[in-house]
């Protein structure tokens, strides 16, 4: 049997104020916690120069002949009572950090036990609201049927959110892909350089084709990526770099040989993945930046269904 419409809005607005309430206890929370981080380091820095000024304390209270003699003159008690002085300022600065710390740590505990006390609120309130919603809608008249229909809408914008996060994780993962094979080709044409125009040798020759190597493996793993993209969003050419392909019979010259023409040959190929990898890489950025916009626009309409249904639940949060 459904509880009386009057607790049910009792309900709505007691969880209501509870979140309104939390909106504020995080901000807040931050605040005390950024605040106690730096009197921390002030009370260890207070301390620091307390120690310092004890040990001059001691320093002038021992005995030594030296003291002897400045006591004579009247200069050893004219400094014994300075460092005193000091160092009893220090500690008083000590003790007012202190105190201001143990306040610190009393409101984070007040504001953290207020926070946990209201943890529920938010699933406690979402849930509510969703009764609410079933029963206007149930009843058919008035709200209830723009309430269906902005559960439709915001069911087809969720699922427009999701789709596209998830092809903004895709484009993301392309991006570095392409990014890590750009800097392994780039090291590999330093390599390429001293190995066409320095006599670089079999050893250089070794590191550019590693370098190469790793850099298609990446290659690899951006076109399965970039083909995932494409297949989704029906995208032409996104620019895949296929990388700079070196034969076996080339490698082998190129390494143990190590002649002119296959380190020019080489070179060119590298310059060429370099070139590849360069357009993709603007295509993708474009295309991340085309999603993060749709995504800008997608939550925005989200916003705006979930601020119209609360308005028509009557939740009040949105006077928060």
């Amino acid at each position: 049997m459904d509880a009386p419409e009057e607790d049910l809005d009792a309900k709505i607005a007691r969880l209501a104020a509870a979140l309104r309430e939390r909106e504020q206890l995080g901000p807040r929370r931050a605040g005390i916690t950024a605040a106690i981080t730096q009197v921390t380091g002030e009370l260890n820095e207070l301390r620091s120069r307390l120690a310092a000024e004890e040990q001059d304390v001691g320093r002038l209270e021992g005995f030594s002949v030296g003291r002897v003699l400045a006591t004579l003159r009247g200069v050893h008690g004219r400094s014994l009572e300075k460092e005193l002085g000091e160092a009893e300022q220090a500690r008083e600065r000590v003790a007012e950090a202190h105190n201001r710390l143990d306040v610190l740590h009393s409101q984070l505990a007040q504001v953290t036990a207020r926070l946990e006390a209201t943890s529920t609120a938010p699933a406690t309130y979402a849930a509510a609201l969703a009764e609410r919603e079933r029963r206007l809608r149930e009843a058919g008249d008035g709200p209830g049927r723009r309430l269906a229909g902005l559960a439709a809408e915001r069911e087809e914008v969720r699922a427009d959110l999701h789709r596209l996060q998830w092809l903004a994780s895709i484009a993301g993962r392309a991006a570095e892909a392409l990014r890590e094979a750009n800097e392994l080709l780039e090291s590999a044409d330093g390599w390429s350089s001293v190995d066409t125009f320095l006599g670089g040798g079999a050893v250089s020759s070794h590191v550019k084709h590693e370098r190469m190597d790793e850099a298609a493996g990446h290659l690899a793993g951006a076109e399965r990526l970039l083909r995932a993209l494409r297949d989704e969003l029906g995208a032409g050419d996104l620019g895949t770099p296929a990388g700079p392909e070196v034969g076996d019979t080339t490698r082998l010259v190129d390494v143990f040989f190590d002649n002119i023409f296959t380190d020019l040959d080489v070179r060119s190929r590298i310059d060429e993945g370099l070139a590849q990898v360069g357009r993709a890489a603007v295509r993708v950025r474009d295309l991340r930046t085309s999603l993060a916009a749709q995504l800008s626009e997608r939550r925005a309409e989200l916003r705006t269904i979930e601020a119209e249904r609360a308005k028509l639940l009557g939740s009040g949060v949105e006077d928060a």
